[in-house]
């Protein structure tokens, strides 16, 4: 992108004592979070982030599901736009968050401060 775009945000200076990092290719695609069987499956050009989200098993009961997210291998991390097929890449991560869990309901509350 650094190539594509000079003097964009990804044309980083390097500086003295920099470490470049360069990670090896990978053609998968991994899906985390608030999933049933969280699961890295193999990168399928056009798909969108349904599809990978049905490779895991669907989301769980307690997903956020406006809440997902993709964290690229530069480290970016962007939230889902619409169905997210232009923003899957190799090697990305799809996460889905989930919801906190209560602290307890009224009942238990009550129970609690009259015992």
């Amino acid at each position: 992108k650094a190539l594509t775009n000079p003097k964009g945000s990804a044309d980083l200076v390097l500086r003295e004592g920099d470490v470049v990092f360069i990670p090896k290719n990978t053609n998968t695609v991994t899906i985390n979070g608030a999933v049933m069987v969280p699961n890295t499956v193999s990168y399928m050009k056009g798909k969108n982030v349904d599809y990978y989200l049905n490779q895991a098993g669907g989301c769980s009961d307690n997903a956020r599901k406006s809440k997902k997210f993709i964290v690229y291998m530069n480290g970016q991390v962007t939230k889902v736009k619409g169905s997210g097929k232009k923003q899957i890449e190799p090697g990305c991560e799809i996460i889905v968050p989930g919801k906190a869990k209560k602290k307890g309901n009224i009942a238990n509350i009550l129970g609690y401060a009259t015992s």
